[in-house]
């Protein structure tokens, strides 16, 4: 199975379809409890223009663990939902969908994130939520499906 799309994020990674992680999110359902996550701030101190100038990768992390906010906003960032259209049942996300769509999973693998046992988690955007799909710190496995890149195991 080859890997589709792999975004990491300063901090944390999100795997959509990552080779070996799509079929370990899909041996067991989104049941079970789910962890509520910290509201998203919607309005932030830093335009758009000035977030896209700025942008630079980070490929170096700090040893220390990833608060559950920081989290949840990076989440809600990447795929959160923005409006309601409840008349047909609709979610509208920060991320564009011909059709609304939406044919993304994202999932979290948390391997320093206070608030969080390790483990891959999917999200659940509709409840802005989490739910643990296996428990265990995935980070070298996922390292090693994306060709060894070590800053991929460093990350919380």
């Amino acid at each position: 199975m080859k890997s589709k799309l792999l975004i990491v994020i300063p901090f944390f990674i999100l795997a959509l379809s990552c080779s070996g992680f799509s079929e370990i999110a899909k041996q067991s359902p989104v049941t079970g409890d789910t962890i509520r996550l910290p509201e998203p701030v919607l309005k932030g101190s830093m335009s758009v223009e000035e977030a896209l100038y700025t942008r630079r990768s980070i490929r170096q992390y700090k040893d220390e663990a990833l608060d559950l906010a920081t989290a949840a906003q990076l989440l809600w960032s990447a795929y959160g939902v923005t409006r309601v259209y409840e008349k047909r049942g609709l979610y509208f996300k920060t991320a564009p969908s011909a059709g609304a769509t939406y044919p993304l999973n994202i999932y979290l693998l948390a391997g320093n994130v206070t608030g969080l046992e390790q483990g891959l988690y999917q999200y659940i955007p509709e409840r802005h939520a989490l739910v643990l799909k296996m428990k265990g710190d995935f980070r070298k496995t996922l390292t090693s499906v994306c060709f060894n890149q070590d800053m991929i195991e460093q990350a919380p």
